[in-house]
C-alpha cells in the first residue's frame, strides 16, 4: 500500500484526487483528498495533500437539487476521456457564512471527478441556467 505522510496523517495514494491543471486560483496545488463528515455525509472537505490551505467545503449536488443535470463541453469530455457525463462524480463548492441562511453553492462550476482514475477538474457547465451563487435554501441572487 502506497502512502504519503502529511504532518502526522497518512494518506493512501489511492485516495488522492489529482487535478492536472490545479483548481482556479490554486494552479500549483495538484493533489487533494476528500473527507466526508460522518454526521452529514453529503457535505465534504476537499483538502490539499501538501498544505493546510487550500481546503474547500464541497456538497453533493444531488442532495440539493435532485434534477441537477450537468452538461460538459466537448473539451471537458475529451479531458476525462468519457462519452457520458454520468461516468463522473460532481461536487459543488460551498461558501459557508456565519449566518447559514446566507451560505451559497456554485452550480455553474462544479468539480468533476473521474472516480476510476481519481482525475479531476473544476469545469464550467454548458447549461446556461445554473447560477454561480445559489442559496442552499433555494433562494438565488
Amino acid at each position: 500500500m502506497n502512502q504519503i505522510k502529511r504532518g502526522v496523517e497518512h494518506i493512501d495514494q489511492s485516495d488522492i484526487i489529482h487535478f492536472p491543471q490545479g483548481i482556479p486560483g490554486f494552479e500549483d496545488i495538484k493533489d487533494y483528498v476528500l473527507y466526508a463528515d460522518e454526521d452529514v455525509p453529503f457535505i465534504m472537505t476537499l483538502q490539499s495533500t501538501t498544505t493546510e490551505h487550500p481546503s474547500f467545503v464541497v456538497v453533493d449536488p444531488y442532495c440539493v437539487l435532485k434534477d441537477y443535470k450537468p452538461i460538459l463541453s466537448e473539451a471537458d469530455k475529451k479531458f476525462f476521456k468519457i462519452g457520458h457525463t454520468e461516468e463522473l462524480k460532481f461536487l459543488l463548492v460551498a461558501i459557508l457564512t456565519d449566518n447559514i441562511q446566507d451560505s451559497v453553492i456554485n452550480l455553474k462550476s462544479p468539480i468533476a471527478i473521474h472516480p476510476e482514475k481519481n482525475r479531476a477538474k473544476q469545469v464550467i457547465l454548458e447549461n446556461g441556467d445554473y447560477p454561480i451563487r445559489f442559496h442552499l435554501f433555494g433562494q438565488t441572487e
